[in-house]
């Protein structure tokens, strides 16, 4: 179902767009809006989506091959409806918001519907796990050209007014400060009389090589003096009779065997550690298995493993994506016969020295204030969460808190029932439930 509305919206009873209905059509200028519910939207915008995604300088995960991708796994769902908004300029795609609609019923009848960005929100019961952002996407956006920022921002500031009317919630999860939607269209939603809160959820720590010419000269330019030493000691070892050497995964002969050690890798640190890792969810599995072949196909993918005498000793998968790595997954062994020579720390210097050469200046580092990342630097920024909820009488009132409640309680069942199947994996049932009570008291602690 597509439905299409022409800029300026005339009135709100003729140009409401409906989460569901027939198209709705008014004459105006060159400027349209068209609302997008079925999946061919993506067959549709193939030659278009990307070319925007370049050309506004867009994150990765506002790609045509990440959206889709994530749809296909994490958004197909019974109580889920996607809507697309498509703005152009005359022939010319020149703004898109990949939302979707997450509804909550009792029996039949909906009691909430929440409007948020295809990327975020994927926990698998939608009725009760929408608190829950369930975040594999890490910055989100609305994409607009730059040269049609002022008047497709006053677009959407009209199109959220009507859609208030129909939805509970708006929700932009995972938005950079650097984002269209934190940049440009936050200072126009605080004009408008609405309920908005902003929160800050994760630091994002980046590499900036724009001013190094060589690793040597990066490595020197690191503060901690430390730091420096660690670095050049993890050098020596993969050049000087080397305690193991860094390869690149063959494609596609190596890929498949290379995407599972990696798996396994990662898996078993997380779950050493006590945490289930993202790869107990199999819905994941599948997602990264689809983005490592298409990052393959498309020449984005880079995939490089660390071994010694006694095999991989750590692995990582980068995404090169409009001028910028994104170091999305890594794994190492800590028993490997190189461990204390730091491995993962060498695919890290491998990918900067790979990004110098391919003259290519920004390494994002993604969510998470890890130590490790800031052994390669002192920037980073921040994502938000930005959330418009609707005015509602007492009694919805009432009602939304229940189901917040109820949604709480779902994501915690969830999460601690995941907690303590680790520990049953890693020591069966006798051993589980002290296992989980000492895991949970120290992480707790700290």
């Amino acid at each position: 179902m597509e439905m299409t509305i022409e800029y300026p919206l005339k009135s709100k009873t003729d140009s409401k767009p409906y989460l569901a209905g027939p198209a709705i059509k008014t004459e105006g200028p060159s400027l349209t809006v068209d609302v997008h519910s079925s999946e061919d939207v993506f067959e549709k915008l193939l030659g278009e989506w990307n070319d925007l995604v370049i050309k506004a300088d867009a994150p990765l995960c506002m790609s045509l091959e990440w959206v889709k991708n994530w749809w296909n796994h994490f958004g197909r769902n019974p109580n889920r409806q996607l809507y697309i908004i498509v703005i152009r300029n005359g022939k010319d795609l020149v703004a898109l918001a990949p939302f979707y609609v997450g509804y909550t019923k009792i029996g039949k009848k909906v009691v909430s519907k929440r409007l948020q960005l295809i990327g975020s929100g994927g926990s698998k019961n939608e009725q009760w796990g929408f608190l829950n952002d369930y975040g594999i996407s890490d910055f989100l956006d609305i994409i607009a050209d730059p040269k049609f920022q002022e008047p497709t921002s006053k677009i959407f500031v009209e199109l959220m007014s009507v859609l208030l009317e129909e939805v509970d919630q708006i929700n932009f999860t995972q938005v950079r400060d650097d984002s269209f939607i934190k940049q440009v269209l936050m200072p126009k939603m605080e004009t408008m009389n609405w309920n908005i809160s902003m929160v800050h959820t994760d630091t994002c720590p980046y590499v900036d090589l724009s001013e190094v010419s060589e690793l040597t000269s990066f490595i020197k330019g690191i503060d901690s003096s430390n730091t420096r030493r660690r670095l050049r000691q993890t050098l020596r070892a993969m050049q000087e009779e080397p305690e193991f050497l860094v390869t690149e995964v063959s494609v596609p002969e190596g890929l498949e065997k290379a995407t599972e050690r990696l798996i396994e890798l990662h898996q078993s640190r997380w779950n050493e550690l006590g945490f289930p890792g993202v790869f107990h969810d199999e819905r994941f599995e599948w997602f990264f298995k689809d983005l490592i072949d298409m990052c393959a196909d498309r020449g984005w993918l880079w995939f490089k493993e660390a071994q010694d005498v006694e095999g991989v000793a750590a692995s990582r998968m980068l995404i090169k994506f409009n001028g910028r790595y994104y170091d999305y997954i890594s794994g190492f062994d800590p028993q490997s016969p190189s461990a204390k020579y730091r491995p993962g720390f060498g695919l890290m210097l491998d990918v900067i020295k790979d990004a110098l050469s391919q003259q290519i200046y920004s390494l994002e580092l993604l969510r998470g204030e890890e130590g490790y990342k800031y052994d390669f630097t002192d920037r980073s920024f921040k994502n938000w969460q930005i959330t418009i909820n609707k005015e509602a009488p007492a009694a919805k009132k009432i009602n939304q808190k229940i189901l917040r409640l109820f949604s709480l309680i779902y994501i915690t069942t969830k999460k601690e029932s995941d907690l303590l199947n680790v520990q049953y994996q890693k020591s069966g049932w006798l051993k589980a439930l002290p296992g989980y009570v000492s895991f949970r008291t120290e992480s707790l602690r700290r």
